[in-house]
């Protein structure tokens, strides 16, 4: 079978060098970086927090999908917050 070959696009030609230091930290990746920090893995938090291990990593990952009943979210974040030593309504917010 032969095939045509596609025309580049001249968007790709345009885009400017990304930096280093050009990136976005989400609330997830600070949380995570905290706990390391604090060398507590998934299981430390759960046996101290009560809350499950599948749901501080779904924190993490910003999964919403992973809670079963999404209503305590919000006490979650705030609580693993806390924990991290954060401000728990502004991580929230964020």
């Amino acid at each position: 079978m032969i095939r045509r070959k596609n025309k580049r696009s001249d968007a790709s030609e345009n885009v400017e060098p990304r930096w280093f230091d050009d990136f976005q930290l989400r609330l997830g990746d600070i949380m995570r970086g905290e706990r390391a920090t604090m060398g507590k893995s998934l299981l430390d938090v759960q046996r101290e927090l009560r809350i499950k291990a599948s749901y501080i990593a779904a924190i993490e990952n910003a999964d919403p999908d992973a809670f079963d009943t999404p209503g305590f979210i919000a006490g979650y974040v705030r609580s693993y917050a806390r924990y991290l030593g954060m401000d728990p309504d502004r991580a929230f917010v964020a």
